[in-house]
């Protein structure tokens, strides 16, 4: 009699008397199995992932994501409605756009994808889920054509599904050098807002979606003459978006509150009037309701937080949250469950990867410590919150051009016993 024989619903890889595999795996040492979007697959024993896709890890985990790699303007993130984490960057040397979905929390497991669909387009890109649960990725063409035309356009590039085995692409503005700084986000109708750079005419535009796709939009000006760069937007605890972008004729930091959808009408607040401030702006919105970003201030050399008081940031507060002049370019935050930021930024002093706790809302004391040391690290530095409240962090690594991906064991990122 098989032991099994008193039992229903034995998983065959239990009854078929095998002792040592699972669904036709065969894990090396080291690795264990893990259940990952609906299915079985070697991982890294140091993670994991939860049903929830949250991470089971006791210690922070580093995976490379793709080497030898000429990254362009930006990496991004964000984490994906399976909740894993999905990365989207540029390469220059194949001049392609490559997506990176990971299939465990700490990405130990992952599929990469070139993207053709763009063509060579990829610069200023950002990213968001779509509502659908599709990656939608907003890019700069700057290509030369055989007839030595360039194009100097904005695209939108929507992926096929949630893993982004294939994508297309469709052109949305094309009136001049248009797209640069480009930054996307998707209002609770699941239509993408798009905040860009005019070239050509130093001002800032706003693109408004009306399906999916955004084959069709509306735009308009939202700045005509501050020229902008460092340009991010998100939508806010009111459903409007909320833009932050760097002037570059006075060099200071501004927010952009819309009043409607469509930004047809909107407040315009100085926020830093600092001289020479705002760089790699960072946005999030708070667990009040308000939005809080982090950026470099370049005269003084220091890493700034700013947390607006109400919903179109009239007034807010700023503080050093870095004086060191060592920490300060491409911050990224994400909220911890305490409902405090947390920063993560470039050491350019170390070249590392540095982390910022913060102790209140506002980031007046905080906390900090080095979380990568090896290489030149913490270029490009972008970070998502998993389920549990656990960040996790893509980054550059000058040495070898590496594009590699952090996983925090916890939400302060400490190995447990360590």
């Amino acid at each position: 009699m098989s032991d099994w024989t008193a039992l229903t619903g034995v998983p065959a890889d239990i009854a078929d008397g095998d002792a040592d595999s699972l669904a036709g795996l065969s894990c090396s040492n080291g690795q264990t199995a893990t259940f990952t979007s609906g299915s079985w697959a070697c991982g890294s024993s140091a993670g994991g992932s939860g049903a929830d896709g949250g991470n089971n890890a006791i210690t922070n985990l580093t995976t490379l994501l793709d080497d030898n790699v000429a990254t362009g303007q930006d990496i991004v993130m964000q984490i994906g409605i399976d909740g894993f984490p999905f990365v989207v960057f540029y390469d220059r040397n194949t001049r392609l756009v490559n997506t990176v979905h990971c299939t465990a929390a700490d990405c130990s497991t992952f599929d990469k994808v070139q993207q053709s669909s763009a063509g060579k387009a990829g610069e200023f890109l950002d990213m968001a889920i779509g509502a659908d649960g599709r990656p939608v990725i907003s890019l700069y063409d700057n290509t030369t054509n055989p007839d030595q035309t360039v194009q100097f356009d904005l695209q939108l590039m929507r992926c096929s599904d949630i893993g982004c085995s294939s994508s297309s692409t469709v052109l949305v503005g094309d009136d001049g050098d248009v797209g640069q700084y480009s930054s996307i986000a998707i209002r609770p109708n699941g239509m993408p807002v798009i905040s860009y750079r005019d070239t050509t005419n130093g001002q800032l535009k706003f693109a408004f979606c009306e399906d999916v796709a955004c084959t069709t939009r509306e735009f308009e000006i939202i700045d005509t003459s501050n020229d902008p760069s460092h340009i991010e937007v998100i939508i806010g605890f009111d459903d409007l978006p909320f833009i932050a972008y760097r002037t570059n004729g006075s060099k200071s930091l501004n927010g952009i509150h819309c009043n409607d959808e469509k930004c047809a009408t909107r407040s315009t607040t100085t926020l830093d009037s600092s001289v020479n401030t705002g760089e790699f702006t960072s946005l999030a919105l708070g667990t009040d309701g308000l939005v809080v970003m982090a950026y470099l201030d370049r005269t003084l050399d220091v890493l700034k937080v700013t947390h607006c008081s109400t919903f179109i940031c009239g007034s807010s507060t700023t503080t050093i949250v870095d004086n060191s002049g060592s920490s300060g370019q491409w911050p990224s935050i994400v909220i911890g469950n305490d409902g405090n930021l947390i920063v993560f930024v470039e050491d350019k002093f170390k070249t590392a990867l540095k982390m910022a706790k913060c102790t209140d809302s506002a980031c007046t004391t905080s906390l900090s410590k080095v979380l990568v040391l090896e290489g030149v690290a913490g270029r490009k530095n972008v970070a998502a919150m998993r389920s549990d409240g656990s960040p996790v962090i893509v980054y550059e690594n000058l040495n070898n051009e590496e594009v590699n991906l952090f996983s925090c064991a916890n939400g302060i990122c400490q190995p447990y016993g360590g």
